[in-house]
Order: C-alpha cells, then sequence, then structure tokens
C-alpha cells in the first residue's frame, strides 16, 4: 500500500491529474483512487478493483476511443495490476499505445506495458518493430523508453533483433543512454552469457566513463562476469581498487551519498568484485589491503548504510588472502555490531565473527561475553547463528560444552529442520574432537535417544564399529565394551526406544552381554526379549535385530529359557517373512547347542568370513533334483533376454504380416452349432426361464478334464437356484474331504508351524550375515569442565567454550594427518580409530560364522520342511 501511496502522484502528473479534481478527468477514475485510498481492508479493497476491472472491460469494447480517455483507462488498468488483479483484455491496447506518434501518449503505452507483460509474452513481438524504431530515433526520450523496455522485456531469442542497436547506443553523447544502453547489455549477459563477449573493450570502456552512473551501472555486469570467470578480470583489479579509492575519498558528487555515506551502494558492489578477484591470490590481495584499511577506518556508524559497507569489507578481508593486521582490524570493528541492541546488526556481527573465526580462532575470545549473552537471546534467529559461531570455534577443549549447548537446544526445539541441522553438526564435532571414546558413546546414545528418528544408519554402524574393533590397547578396549554392554542393559527397562537405539542395543547386548558380570544372563535374555512385545516404527527390522541378539545369547549361554522361548514361538506364523525365519532357524539351532556354538562364535564379529561363492556343497542336492527332471537354473538377465528376444521375433512377425498384401492369419475354428431350450424353474412363487446350449448328440466331443463327465440335458439346473434376494441359492453338494497328514510325532514347536526346508540354511547365512545397521539414542549428561567458584555462572561457561589456548587452536584449524572417509579433518580418539578401519570389512550386527562345510550340512540336516510364504 506505501509504494502505491508514492506511485499514485506520479501517475496523477502523468495523466494530467492533480491533487484535486483536474479539468476533463472522468469522475469514475477520481472514485477509484479515493475508493483504494479509503479501503479499510485487503477485503474491501479487492471488491472495489474486480468492479473496477468489470467496468473497464465494458469500456474497452466501445469503438472509436479517444486518445484521451483511452489513456486514462490505462492508468487505471495499471492500478488493477499493481494491486494484484489480471487484466489480460486490455494487454493489446497498451501494445498499440506504445505504437503512438504523440511522446506523452507512448510513454504511457510503454509504462504499461513494462509493468504488465513478462518476456515470454506472446504480444512481445508485437513491440520489436516499435523497439527497433525508437532506437533509431533522434529524440532522446524515445531512446530511453525503448532501453527501458529492451531491459525488461526483451528475451534471450529476440536478443540479435536489437543487440547492435543497443551496442551503439554504449557510445552515444548523452550519458543517459550510455547508462540505460549498459543496463541493457546486463540483461543480454543474464540471459545469454555468450552474447556479449565481443564487446568487453566497450564494457572496460564504460567501466571509466566519466559519468558515475554509467560507471556504477557497468559494475553490475562486471560482478557477474567475474563470478564466472574471475581469472579473465584481475588485469582490472587496481581500476576497481582506484575506484573504490576516490568513492570513499568523496569525489564522485554529492548526489551519490546516503545518509553521509559516499555511494555506499558503489562500495558495496566493488568489494564483491575485489573479494572475488582476490580469493586464493596473493599478489591481487596485497593490492587491495591499503584500500580496505581505508575503507574500515573512514566508516562513521550512524546508518545502517555504514553498516553494510563494513559487513562488506569483513566479508571481503575473510575471503581475499588473509593479512593479519587486517583481520585484527576487522575483529575489533564487529565489536560494535555485537554490542548493539538491533538484533539484525547482531546478526550480522555474529555471521562476520564466523568468518573470522575460520581464519584465525583467537580473535573470538575477544568477544566470548557477548557471544554468550546471544546464546541466551530470546531471538531464534539469532540464537541458531550463534550456535553456527559454537560449531566453527569448537576445538578439543571447549567440544564437551559445546555439544552440550547443542544437544540442550535440541531437546528444547520441535522444528523438523532446525533438528535436521543440529544432528550432523553434533555428530561431526564428536567425532573429530572427542576427548575419549567413552565420551563419544555416551554422547551417541544420548543423541540417539533424543533424535533417533532423523540420524542415519550409518552413524549407528560406526558406534558399533567402534566399539567391536577398538584400539591397540586391549584393556581399554575390554573397559569400553563393559561400560557400553552395562549401560545399554539398564536401557533395556525403559518403557519406549527409538528403532536405532533399540537395535543398537540388541547388537551390542548380543555380542558382549558376557562381560556384564553383574547381570544373570537369563535375566538379559528376558529383558531383551521383552523388546519384542513392544511396537516400533519399523516393526519388522527391529525385532529382527532383536531376535539376532537371542540367537547369539543362547549360542554363549547355552540357556533357553522359557520365557524366551514363548516369545520366539509367536513369530512362527509371522507375516513378516524375516520374522518367521529367524524364529524358525533359532528353534532348529536350540536342537543342537554344539553346532549352534561352531556357527555363532563369541566375539568374532570382526572376523572375516570364508564365503563359499559356488556354493558347492550344494552339489548332490542340485544333482538329485536334475534327476527328478528340474530344469538348469538360469540367471535373470539371460532369462529377460531371451524373453527380450522371443517379443522382437514377434513383433517382427507381425510386422511383416502388416507389411504383407495377403493376409495369412487363419480363420478360428468353426464352432458346432448348439439346441437352444428353455426350462421353467420353480422358487417359491416365482418361475424363470433359463436358457441352455447343448451338443446335438451325445458323441459330441468333451474336454477331458481328468475325470469322465457325463452328458447331461440340454438344461443343467439342479445346482442352481434364484433365491429372493436375487443371488444364486446352492443346493447341499458333496464336497471332496482332504486328511492332513498326521503331526502327533512331531515335535510341539514342529506340530505349531513346519520347519524350514533344508535349502533355508543358505537363507539362514544372508539373513544373519549382514543386516543393515542402525541405532538409537540415550541420555546422558557430558562432563563438564570446573570453573573457579568466584567466577559467574556466564563467565564459567564464556572460560569453557573459549579455554582453547593459540596452541590448541592452531592445533584444531591445521589440516589433519588423516582423512575421514566423510570428507571432513579426523582428529581426537573416536576418528583416528573409525580412520584406522575405514578400509575393513564393516562389522555385521548378527554375523553367523559358517566356517566349515560340515558345520553347514549340520545345520541342513537339522532343517525340516518350511511352511509356504504367506
Amino acid at each position: 500500500m506505501s509504494s502505491l501511496a508514492k506511485t499514485l502522484p506520479s501517475l496523477l502528473q502523468l495523466t494530467g491529474l492533480g491533487s484535486s479534481v483536474p479539468p476533463g478527468s472522468s469522475k469514475a477514475f477520481c472514485a477509484l483512487i479515493k475508493a483504494i485510498g479509503e479501503a479499510g481492508s485487503n477485503h474491501e479493497e479487492d471488491r472495489t478493483i474486480k468492479k473496477e476491472v468489470v467496468v473497464l472491460q465494458q469500456k474497452l469494447k466501445e469503438p472509436n476511443i479517444p486518445l484521451r480517455q483511452m489513456k486514462e483507462y490505462l492508468v487505471r488498468l495499471i492500478y488493477c495490476e499493481m494491486l494484484g488483479h489480471s487484466t489480460p483484455f486490455g494487454y493489446i491496447h497498451a501494445v498499440k499505445f506504445a505504437q503512438q506518434a504523440s511522446l506523452f501518449e507512448k510513454r504511457v503505452g510503454y509504462l504499461a506495458v513494462s509493468l504488465m507483460l513478462h518476456e515470454s509474452h506472446e504480444l512481445i513481438l508485437l513491440l520489436i518493430n516499435t523497439i527497433q524504431k525508437d532506437l533509431r530515433s533522434s529524440n532522446i526520450v524515445e531512446v530511453c523508453m525503448a532501453l527501458t523496455a529492451v531491459a525488461r522485456l526483451i528475451n534471450a531469442e529476440m536478443i540479435p533483433a536489437v543487440q547492435s542497436l543497443v551496442e551503439d547506443k554504449l557510445t552515444h553523447s548523452r550519458e543517459i543512454v550510455r547508462k540505460k544502453a549498459v543496463l541493457a547489455v546486463h540483461r543480454f549477459y543474464i540471459k545469454s552469457p555468450s552474447s556479449v563477449s565481443h564487446i568487453q573493450d566497450v564494457l572496460r570502456r564504460a567501466l571509466c566513463d566519466a559519468d558515475p552512473g554509467v560507471m556504477a551501472a557497468s559494475l553490475n555486469v562486471f560482478y557477474d562476469m567475474s563470478l564466472a570467470t574471475p581469472a579473465q578480470f584481475k588485469d582490472l583489479a587496481p581500476t576497481f581498487v582506484n575506484i573504490l579509492k576516490q568513492v570513499i575519498e568523496g569525489r564522485l558528487p554529492r548526489d551519490f551519498e546516503y545518509h553521509k555515506v559516499p555511494a555506499p551502494w558503489i562500495q558495496i558492489k566493488l568489494l564483491r568484485i575485489l573479494r572475488l578477484l582476490g580469493a586464493d591470490d596473493q599478489t591481487t590481495s596485497e593490492g587491495m589491503y591499503e584500500v580496505i584499511r581505508d575503507c574500515l577506518r573512514r566508516a562513521d556508524f550512524q546508518s545502517g548504510a555504514a553498516y553494510a559497507v563494513v559487513y562488506e569489507c569483513m566479508s571481503t578481508v575473510t575471503s581475499i588472502y588473509p593479512s593479519s593486521q587486517l583481520v585484527e582490524l576487522g575483529a575489533r570493528t564487529l565489536g560494535r555490531f555485537l554490542r548493539s541492541d538491533n538484533n539484525n546488526l547482531k546478526y550480522l556481527g555474529i555471521t562476520a565473527l564466523i568468518a573470522v573465526v575460520k581464519v584465525n580462532p583467537v580473535y573470538a575470545a575477544e568477544h566470548q561475553m557477548t557471544v554468550i549473552d546471544c546464546l541466551d537471546d530470546p531471538d531464534e534467529t539469532l540464537k541458531r547463528k550463534t550456535l553456527d559461531l559454537l560449531c566453527t570455534m569448537a576445538n578439543p577443549a571447549n567440544v564437551e560444552v559445546i555439544s552440550q549447548k547443542l544437544i540442550g537446544y535440541l531437546k528444547s526445539t520441535v522444528d523438523t529442520y532446525l533438528r535436521k541441522d543440529l544432528v550432523p553438526r553434533v555428530i561431526s564435532l564428536s567425532e573429530r574432537f572427542a576427548p575419549s571414546t567413552m565420551w563419544y558413546v555416551e554422547t551417541m546414545n544420548e543423541l540417539f535417544s533424543i533424535a533417533g528418528d532423523v540420524i542415519s544408519s550409518e552413524v549407528a554402524h560406526n558406534l558399533m564399529r567402534l566399539i567391536a574393533e577398538g584400539s591397540d590397547d586391549p584393556e581399554a578396549d575390554r573397559e569400553l565394551r563393559e561400560a557400553a554392554v552395562s549401560t545399554y542393559i539398564d536401557m533395556l527397562e525403559q518403557p519406549h526406544l527409538p528403532d536405532m537405539l533399540a537395535q543398537t542395543i540388541s547388537w551390542v547386548v548380543g555380542e558382549y552381554s558376557y562381560l556384564a558380570k553383574d547381570y544373570d544372563q537369563a535375566v538379559i535374555m528376558e529383558l531383551l526379549a521383552g523388546l519384542l512385545t513392544k511396537t516400533f516404527k519399523d516393526d519388522s527390522e527391529t525385532k529382527g535385530w532383536v531376535l539376532a541378539a537371542l540367537t547369539k545369547l543362547v549360542a554363549q549361554t547355552g540357556q533357553w529359557p522359557s520365557i524366551v522361548a514363548a516369545r520366539v514361538s509367536e513369530f512362527l506364523n509371522s507375516a513378516s517373512t524375516d520374522l518367521r525365519q529367524r524364529a524358525h532357524e533359532l528353534l532348529a539351532l536350540v536342537k543342537n547347542i554344539t553346532l549352534m556354538r561352531r556357527v555363532l562364535p563369541v566375539d568374532a564379529s570382526c572376523e572375516d568370513i570364508e564365503v563359499d561363492v559356488g556354493l558347492s556343497f550344494l552339489g548332490a542336492f542340485l544333482q538329485e533334483a536334475r534327476g527328478r527332471g528340474a530344469k538348469p537354473y538360469r540367471p535373470q538377465a539371460d532369462r529377460e533376454k531371451a524373453k527380450r528376444a522371443a517379443a522382437a521375433a514377434e513383433e517382427k512377425e507381425r510386422e511383416k504380416q502388416r507389411n504383407s498384401v495377403f493376409n495369412f492369419t487363419p480363420y478360428e475354428r468353426p464352432e458346432e452349432p448348439r439346441a437352444y431350450s428353455t426350462t421353467q424353474v420353480s422358487a417359491g412363487t416365482s418361475s424363470v426361464a433359463s436358457p441352455s446350449y447343448a451338443p446335438p448328440s451325445a458323441t459330441a466331443d468333451v474336454e477331458d478334464t481328468g475325470s469322465a463327465q457325463p452328458l447331461g440335458t440340454a438344461l443343467q439346473v439342479t445346482n442352481r437356484r434364484w433365491g429372493r434376494g436375487g443371488d444364486l441359492e446352492r443346493t447341499p453338494a458333496a464336497s471332496t474331504s482332504y486328511s492332513s497328514a498326521p503331526t502327533s510325532n512331531l515335535p510341539p514347536a514342529a506340530a505349531a508351524a513346519p520347519a524350514p526346508a533344508a535349502t533355508s540354511s543358505g537363507a539362514l547365512l544372508a539373513s544373519y550375515d549382514t543386516p543393515a545397521a542402525t541405532a538409537g539414542p540415550a541420555s546422558t549428561q557430558p562432563y563438564i569442565p570446573a570453573a573457579p567458584a568466584e567466577l559467574s555462572k556466564k563467565q564459567q561457561l564464556a572460560s569453557a567454550l573459549f579455554a582453547s589456548t593459540p596452541a590448541a587452536a592452531a592445533a584444531s584449524s591445521k589440516p589433519r594427518s588423516r582423512a575421514r572417509k566423510d570428507g571432513g579433518q579426523a582428529s581426537g580418539p573416536v576418528d583416528s580409530l573409525l580412520g584406522d578401519v575405514s578400509s575393513l570389512t564393516p562389522a555385521a550386527p548378527a554375523p553367523v560364522a559358517a566356517r566349515q562345510s560340515d558345520a553347514l550340512a549340520d545345520l541342513m540336516s537339522l532343517s525340516a520342511p518350511a511352511p509356504a510364504p504367506a
């Protein structure tokens, strides 16, 4: 509404109207202006505009409308378009008005076309001749109007039609024409960068134009070109530095000042160009140091424009080849931002401080108390940006406090996008700067417990691999596993566990429960079996991990509690094929504990498994099956290839028949005629005539269906009756009864549901060998370093966050010697361990170490025929 209020006086002046009702203007137009200004709500404004659109649509249908009246209608259409109502019926009139000979009418037409049409509109084609004619005109006003339309409406396909005319105007004698021509060329570059590659010399002359407006317009073109190919314009760096120096010294006319800041938008654009040219180039950057230093020192913090220029200076200082003196000066200047009462300026200060910390973290210590205050600010946006700063300045000395802050904020927010952003940061900091392996495990457990739904399975796999593979110190590895198992056993009693946490607990307890000396193994199995009664988000996968863990516990302890057996038996008829198979395999393995221990050895998750790729132990079974007439196995690729070949041959044959003059397709075999008869069928009080067809003689051929079918009469309705409800009622008929084989000699489990077939041992190996690794969370508070008692709470937090010494900061900022798999830098014990084992085969959560073929044969001998999948 404010923009419309500002535009209103100019439009009134454009149409010859004043503040009062001018002579010759219509009352309808004045009433429209008054109604828009007095509208009390958007609904009332929309109602007014809709009425006006209907009126204008009727008015424009009238023939022989005077030009003055048409000009007023177009201005009223502009009002409707500006307020969000489409008026396509008036577009053609705007195009026609732009073609008028009168300068005043042409101006209204160009204004209406520029506001109503877009570059892809079909009516733009009708403007090309008009634009070309006006570009050739000797009238400066017509040329400027045409150039304005070019910069607004021309698309890539229409550039060749006007490009040569626009290029001629780059050397025009009037500066306003040159400025608009440069803006039109900028439009050409945006739509088709290759279209201006041949006029770079002309653009370089425009950069040194005597008129500051032409020079400022050319900066937009050079910024976009430098963004694409900065090396091509490095020779212009001294020119840009010289222009910036003149602007800072106030050599431009006073018209370019804004709140006593000399040409702030020109300064910002020049600083952005210098940032692109000086990146990773020490020689070019050294030529910028002096002018950037002068820009920082001359800054007068009296307006927002001055803060904007200083912020761009800081962005440039941290982007070019760094200068310690400039970075230090910029870090001191940032205090004006951080100490401001305006949260927008604080946000800019935190953003600039993040860039400074990436260059040298030492400079953040000067503003530590201000950063702590921003953490407690009620502004959510400022608080999030401060958390970004904490992640940037993290090091081994303050990672525990920073992780605690991030996890605390994670607990308090329900924003899904923020949670997805914070979780990877906590994980990355924990892996890079973990002070100890146990702290890393506890942090991951807490993270899984509060954000397990947004953590990837790879994180849980890394945690399980760290626990399984450990380090070079066997004693430390044993202590880690004992602590992890004890923690996870306690978590089994929690009423709710996220999927990933339940899967991680199942794997760790299944592998290392024997290390928990303070717990009875039978109790552990019962607690673990209790997870089978709970409901999870991915129920089938999570309970598959639980069944795998129970299988390993039975192999380790040799115990088979009745409650565990009952819980497992519930999955013998599960709808999930995986759960049903695991339950059958567990019941089969329980019958031979010796074999079970050979198949599932203790602490063998990191050992390589010898896999018989050819499955040679199935040779006898295959030979026997072939002897019974079974076809040899054909790979799916071969089957699909044969199917495609057959389809191609069939299509080729059909194409051949279609192209043939003669039709060789045989006629269908004629059927013998059947006699038609009707018989009255009575049901209650109603009778229906039922048609029936029968062969003419009893000696007709009858299709063999396995048993002889007697030939009846023409009408067979003995088993069909029409009922009152309209459905056919069936008479009782003799049904074939099938007797099932006796199962009294089978064990109870087998009697309830058949055991897997002999070939299920291969499925056993597949299902226990490489399940997907996932994990979940737990809640433990990270350790906070103790601070002196005399310090206040904020000072304690600040001392913990900024506790890094220059040596520690340097150590955290320099590249690490070992690269992590995900591209980050490895440091700290956890990341070192993960980096050392990245080339090893991942530890399977539920491995079945089938080392000897005789063990596999024994396992196959235990398997019984499996029930068919539901």
